[in-house]
């Protein structure tokens, strides 16, 4: 029987066995952030892949703290991201369903292209292309709603009233009375300034392709309201790429977003 045992994988400047690899790169299929309510694509990822810490904010459309391998001496901490060879700061412009796929780069051996400016890690995200031979038609819809579950429990006034005077007979010095009586409000500021959120995502995309021409589009729209009363987002989401192949060796194209 033949067994392969060297598979090779080009990093930059030079090659490497994939087994010394194996921790260094890590590859997430679109799938699996398509389906979740983030308007960020990383948001999803949290948990998911060693080596790769997320800190989700609870305010909609910001981006989440994200760290490969922990927090460098010196420059960013943020990594860069690669979209489709293009190098970007953010990647707030994506719709999560356009992504195919994800590499998360951590070690130096496969940063070692990016140089200086892949020193905090990088994310290379891969976007659909159309399939030769192939028209798809996608429409996907998602709402959801979203409440805080672990309140911080504040004393009312009357037992604030009870444990203020506790503290004044503790404290053991000559303190005047205190007159409750224009202190009438019974107030928990939690459930004042909280809300149970409404979330909602729809996207519809298309794409084509024949033996000359590859083209898709994607439209969307995300409605996220945040925990925090008068926080919303809206975004509204368009992409395109067409990619025309002139002749057996010249590609010719577009990407829009």
């Amino acid at each position: 029987s033949v067994k392969v045992q060297d598979q090779v994988v080009v990093i930059g400047y030079g090659t490497a066995a994939k087994r010394d690899l194996t921790g260094s790169i890590v590859k997430i299929s679109g799938k699996e952030v398509a389906d979740r309510p983030n308007t960020n694509p990383i948001s999803s990822l949290q948990g998911k892949v060693a080596g790769l810490s997320v800190v989700n904010s609870g305010t909609p459309g910001k981006a989440p703290d994200i760290r490969i391998r922990g927090t460098i001496s010196i420059g960013s901490v943020t990594p860069l991201y690669v979209v489709d060879g293009v190098f970007n700061d953010n990647i707030d412009y994506i719709n999560p369903n356009d992504i195919e796929s994800i590499e998360i780069l951590k070690d130096p051996s496969s940063l070692a292209i990016f140089g200086v400016k892949g020193a905090a890690g990088v994310i290379a995200i891969t976007t659909k292309r159309a399939r030769t031979g192939q028209v798809v038609i996608n429409l996907n819809t998602s709402y959801g709603f979203k409440k805080l579950v672990d309140k911080i429990e504040l004393a009312d006034a009357e037992t604030f009233k009870t444990l203020f005077e506790e503290e004044k007979a503790n404290l053991n010095t000559p303190i005047p009375p205190f007159d409750y009586t224009p202190w009438t409000a019974n107030t928990d500021w939690i459930d004042a300034v909280t809300r149970t959120g409404n979330f909602s995502a729809s996207n519809l995309s298309v794409s084509g392709s024949t033996d000359r021409n590859k083209f898709t589009m994607g439209i969307g729209y995300t409605f996220d309201e945040g925990l925090i009363r008068h926080e919303k987002l809206q975004k509204y989401l368009l992409s395109f790429n067409d990619e025309f192949k002139l002749s057996k060796g010249i590609k010719v194209g577009i990407n829009f977003n």
